[in-house]
């Protein structure tokens, strides 16, 4: 079954009256504080019976909503379930996966619009990851991927996005690449990332997924500490150059996910008193801890933010910039959809505040490179104006594809 996305386009009078719909509703539910009325329904079949951070619950139930209402009103009805309940924001993500996961697994092809960015293109990542692993060939993949730059142009990252999920695809479906993989599996791979996408900066997401693949693929067998006796991250050391880096930046839940602590002030402690070899991977871990940090205060924006910068400025001062810019990411790839900056550069000015040995730049630097190309390019130029309005940073400053 495939939807007819040409069809709805046509019905929309095109993708780019879809994203502006999306504002809409957007700003409708933010002024009434509730659910539009025609997806009220949909959203309380969703939620019936589950808690909001059941991500297994909710997306089944999604499921029988896209069966009755069609895929469109399901995808709807989720942004709408992330702007009305702000407790299930955190689990937004892993939410949209599982629903990629078993539209796959069904042969369903999602609604592939505007919306699919919504909550950091999570069921994207899993539709295809999963459309690899049960045997799509790379080339098909790939054409899907490309053929985004024209169904949805104003969410210019949505092929590059497609490509992080067609690497840990490539990742997840490759028995040379599980466990603690050899270098000539992985610059094999690397080098599909490079022959299938379009520029530089689309195989660099395209590694950084291929690499997210491997990493969950180690700790989906248990064996997160103990992954190579040489360290948690020996096969990055086996590496040449760029691809070291994209290595260690995409391979830290391995280190992770051994942690018995997950707070920032607690997890570097524990992750700088257990490893002896983290001076390579180390800041990747601070920021990641950072992002969580973000991740969770989309709960409550703005509530949260003293708590994550008191525990940035009391890790060592080395570490401070990426646990500051970790949560500026985790509140922009988790904020509301079109809104998010907003509150990402609410925090940046916090932060200039509580830890002033972070420049506003390095605060700003990441989470302008997501929203570069996840906004249309006419509500980014308007981004650029506040962000030089309210902190004295330009957009040519920070430009960065590092994402």
């Amino acid at each position: 079954m495939e939807f007819n996305l040409s069809a709805y386009n046509a019905g929309m009078k095109g993708p780019v009256l879809v994203a502006i719909g999306i504002l809409l509703v957007a700003a409708c539910v933010a002024v009434t504080g509730g659910i539009p009325f025609g997806t009220r329904s949909a959203v309380a079949s969703i939620t019936t019976g589950c808690g909001l951070s059941d991500a297994v619950c909710l997306a089944e139930n999604a499921l029988q909503v896209s069966h009755t209402e069609g895929l469109v009103a399901m995808q709807r009805a989720m942004q709408d379930l992330y702007m009305s309940q702000p407790e299930f924001r955190p689990f937004c993500y892993l939410t949209m996966g599982r629903i990629g996961e078993r539209l796959a697994e069904m042969g369903v092809r999602p609604h592939l619009g505007a919306q699919t960015a919504v909550c950091n293109y999570g069921l994207l990542h899993e539709y295809v990851r999963v459309q690899m692993v049960r045997g799509a060939n790379v080339p098909e993949m790939a054409a899907l991927c490309n053929g985004l730059r024209r169904q949805v142009p104003d969410i210019p990252n949505l092929p590059a996005e497609c490509f992080r999920a067609l690497g840990k695809g490539i990742a997840n479906s490759s028995e040379d690449l599980q466990g603690s993989p050899a270098k000539g599996p992985i610059e094999a791979a690397a080098a599909t990332c490079k022959d299938i996408t379009a520029d530089i900066r689309e195989y660099r997401i395209c590694v950084s997924g291929l690499f997210n693949g491997i990493g969950w693929g180690v700790i989906g067998r248990g064996s997160s500490r103990t992954a190579n006796a040489h360290g948690p991250l020996h096969a990055c050391t086996l590496l040449q150059d760029e691809l070291r880096g994209r290595c260690y930046s995409n391979m830290k839940w391995i280190v992770i996910e051994s942690l018995t602590r997950r707070d920032i002030v607690g997890g570097t402690e524990e992750l700088l008193d257990t490893f002896d070899d983290t001076a390579a991977y180390a800041p990747q871990v601070v920021f990641t801890l950072g992002y969580e940090a973000g991740r969770f205060a989309t709960v409550d924006p703005g509530q949260m933010y003293d708590g994550i910068l008191a525990a940035c400025a009391q890790i060592p001062a080395e570490f401070a910039r990426y646990c500051v810019s970790g949560a500026a990411v985790g509140l922009v790839k988790n904020g509301t959809p079109w809104q998010q900056h907003e509150m990402a550069i609410d925090f940046c000015v916090a932060a200039s505040r509580a830890v002033p040995a972070v420049g506003q730049a390095e605060c700003v630097r990441e989470l302008m490179a997501y929203i570069r190309g996840f906004y249309p390019q006419r509500h980014f130029t308007n981004v650029c104006r506040e962000l030089w309005d309210r902190l004295g940073v330009s957009c040519e400053a920070v430009a960065t594809d590092q994402l």
